[in-house]
């Protein structure tokens, strides 16, 4: 009898002498898997166990007797761990890496609190680029690749064993057709995706990761990719375009080294201020944009709206700005 009758007729699976029911999922080590090998799930209960851990640990974070660097290690090691347990195995899509972030992003707020604008002298949320750049540390999308990139090195390594079930799963290819319509993203399409983003773009990966070092390499640049390019003081973000495999291979062009930390503070970048301005002034508007093209032309129109005082309150403020990261040796300020 094969085995989809066995279980049309009596709903469980038999191996041997042995039979299991069928069920949608189960609990497997503290991680959930699905009849149709589904991560989202188990993501959305990470998710959930991180944000018990959050509001267990809340008045902690926001806590002005605690240093930053204190409240980030406790976000380190009783938080991040909760959310990351068995990441090695996901299968990440875009909006699961936005739900991710969403989460850590939130706790990052609660850390590092509001910011004074220098232009209004209010106190304002800190966006996205501030709080990775006083983070200092990889985002959470980016131990999720390290770690899955490092799985993908022991999984596919030969010479540990091709008897192996790891490695079996990973070399096996099902039989039969797959269903109609558009192939699910898979897990090694994830580790392809990874290896691109930092300039690898051959497609046996694995005879790469049978070279340690060089594979090493690679999850160390997929997990630290943040730059100063030459020896000026500029601060690439951690975005895809900076990433990307065209940018990778322009920065070994032109001799860009590539740091394993962030720069420490992003007080001395006043740009960050003209892009709030610009923001406000778009938004102020009645009418909003419908188009690209549009919202290009009214970018421009209020970028040369921005009155010179401005700048000049920017520049003026730039002493205090060093004094206050020179005090704080290198660290983040509340200017």
């Amino acid at each position: 009898m094969s085995l989809d009758e066995n279980i049309v007729r009596n709903g469980n699976i038999k191996i041997g002498n042995l039979s299991f029911e069928e069920v949608e999922k189960f609990k497997y080590i503290g991680a959930t898997v699905t009849n149709i090998n589904d991560t989202r799930e188990e993501i959305k209960h990470r998710i959930n166990m991180g944000n018990a851990c959050y509001y267990s640990v809340e008045k902690l974070l926001s806590s002005s007797l605690l240093s930053k660097k204190l409240k980030v290690r406790i976000y380190k090691t009783v938080i991040l761990p909760v959310v990351l347990y068995g990441c090695e195995t996901w299968t990440l899509t875009l909006r699961e890496e936005h739900r991710l972030r969403v989460f850590e992003n939130k706790v990052l707020r609660k850390i590092f609190g509001a910011k004074r604008d220098e232009v209004t002298r209010e106190w304002r949320k800190l966006h996205n680029t501030e709080l990775h750049a006083l983070y200092s540390s990889p985002d959470i999308i980016r131990n999720i690749k390290s770690r899955r990139l490092r799985w993908a090195e022991h999984v596919s390594l030969a010479r540990m064993g091709e008897s192996r079930n790891a490695y079996r799963v990973l070399v096996g290819r099902p039989e039969g057709k797959r269903p109609l319509g558009r192939p699910r993203r898979r897990w090694e399409d994830n580790v392809k995706m990874d290896l691109k983003a930092v300039g690898y773009n051959d497609r046996e990966w694995i005879n790469l990761a049978q070279d340690r070092d060089q594979w090493r390499a690679y999850v160390r640049t997929a997990m630290n990719l943040r730059v100063l390019r030459s020896q000026q003081d500029i601060h690439w973000k951690e975005s895809w375009p900076h990433v990307s495999a065209a940018t990778v291979q322009w920065y070994a062009d032109n001799n860009v080294h590539l740091l394993d930390w962030p720069a420490q503070s992003p007080d001395l970048n006043p740009i960050e201020h003209i892009w709030d301005e610009l923001d406000r002034r778009l938004r102020s508007r009645e009418m909003r944009p419908t188009s690209i093209v549009q919202l290009s032309a009214r970018l421009q129109e209020e970028w040369r709206r921005i009155p010179v005082d401005i700048l000049h309150k920017l520049v003026d403020s730039m002493p205090d700005k060093v004094a206050a990261v020179t005090a704080t040796r290198g660290g983040t300020t509340r200017l």
